[in-house]
């Protein structure tokens, strides 16, 4: 097993790589499609995709007969959780029409929102994540809008603000009241400026809203623009990524799990036909800039997040599932920028979950560079307190930028 570009600094201490045996799952997260519109959400420690269903696979217009959620502990096994039914809210009983969707939650109950595929938008509520929902209203809470989202500021408000398309393609933010079943304003137009705006503005898109410290970042199809304030106006800043289905196209988001970026979309799988795939891939969100892994994308990204094999050449260490609170990535000095891990100190370490051994490992190569002498990395299997399967040195380096090899060997090969 190898790891490249594993440490930017070290401090003299010890820490640790924990490895977990393997699950399954990959990209798409349902291999046989179906799946469009993704938004994942942690709710109760678990993680939740909620989705437009596709009734048919070979189908040349959408025809969308529900939602399903899917649930996971680790981002890379996904099981059915619940659906929703055009015939449990306002919609006629046998609507095709079933568009975007998301999901929040307030006060211990959840809310599930809806395009109706009409120009309107609806809510459910339920007591579970996963349902079963009602329908409070009985009607759409905003006409003239699809492909909805939610944006909660985080400031201790936990203000939720409901985002979407308005008919002139436009799109609009307006605050929920705090029942979260209608608006407390009125809408208003999310102004964006800048040229990958104006080239993909017509693409039938969603739009996300995902803030780090200060700024607040505004992503639809591949690409992205920020502002210091919520409702704009934004500056483009460009693409996030492209191949892989990924392009202005995708109904796509971000999200954050356990100090670790990740950009989740869906787009068509077959020319000539609107069934969709749903992805999920690593990124990175350094400095405002946003950016998904190019690297993962090109190797193993059928594999699909959150899991890894012994036999890859390598294994990025900014392919992480947890780490520790201090460990961060940073801008790396290659062509391509790929983020390098850094922070790592006494006590510090990073997850990665559902290795497969195959038939045995029997070492570790890390990539690491640190200008202060000493320092231990434990292997260790399972958690931060499991067997330890071996210890590396951590060379000291003339700068944290010059990185070197270092190796170990486990006192018995690993398998499974």
């Amino acid at each position: 097993m190898q790891a490249v570009r594993m440490l930017k600094q070290v401090l003299t201490g010890t820490a640790a790589l924990l490895l977990v045996p393997a699950v399954f799952g990959g990209n798409p997260v349902l291999k046989e499609g179906g799946l469009s519109g993704p938004r994942i959400h942690t709710f109760d420690g678990k993680h939740y995709l909620y989705a437009a269903h596709d009734a048919y696979s070979d189908a040349a217009a959408q025809v969308r007969d529900g939602w399903r959620i899917y649930v996971s502990d680790n981002l890379g096994e996904w099981k059915p959780a619940g659906e929703v039914l055009p015939k449990q809210n306002y919609m006629s009983n046998n609507s095709m029409k079933c568009g975007s969707c998301d999901a929040a939650t307030k006060n211990t109950r959840y809310y599930f929102y809806f395009s109706d595929g009409e120009g309107g938008i609806g809510v459910m509520t339920g007591g579970k994540p996963y349902g079963p929902f009602q329908d409070v209203v009985g009607k759409p809470i905003v006409k003239g809008a699809t492909h909805p989202g939610i944006f909660m500021e985080a400031d201790g408000s936990e203000t939720n603000y409901l985002l979407f398309r308005g008919e002139d393609g436009e799109f609009r933010i307006a605050k929920l009241k705090s029942n979260m079943i209608a608006l407390d304003e009125e809408p208003s137009v999310i102004e964006v400026y800048g040229d990958e705006w104006e080239a993909t503005k017509d693409a039938p898109v969603q739009c996300s809203i995902f803030k780090q410290g200060k700024t607040y970042l505004l992503i639809w199809g591949n690409n992205y623009a920020v502002s210091d304030s919520l409702k704009g106006p934004y500056e483009c800043v460009g693409s996030v990524g492209n191949g892989r289905y990924l392009d202005k196209n995708a109904q796509s988001g971000l999200f954050e799990r356990e100090r670790q970026f990740y950009f989740v979309w869906s787009n068509f799988l077959k020319p000539g036909y609107e069934s969709s795939g749903s992805f999920i891939s690593y990124c990175s969100l350094i400095n405002g800039k946003l950016k998904t892994d190019s690297g993962f994308l090109r190797t193993w990204f059928g594999e699909g997040v959150g899991r890894y094999h012994a036999g890859w050449p390598r294994i990025e260490a900014e392919w992480y599932a947890g780490a520790h609170r201090n460990v961060e990535k940073q801008v790396g000095l290659d062509d391509d920028e790929t983020p390098v891990v850094s922070g790592i100190e006494h006590d510090g370490w990073l997850y990665f979950p559902n290795v497969d051994f195959g038939s045995g490992a029997t070492g570790f190569t890390g990539r690491m560079a640190s200008e202060k002498k000493g320092g231990l990395i434990e292997i260790r299997e399972g958690s931060i307190d499991g067997p330890i399967l071996g210890e590396v040195d951590i060379p000291e380096t003339p700068r944290n930028y010059f990185y070197e090899n270092a190796s170990c060997k486990f006192d018995e090969p690993v398998s499974g």
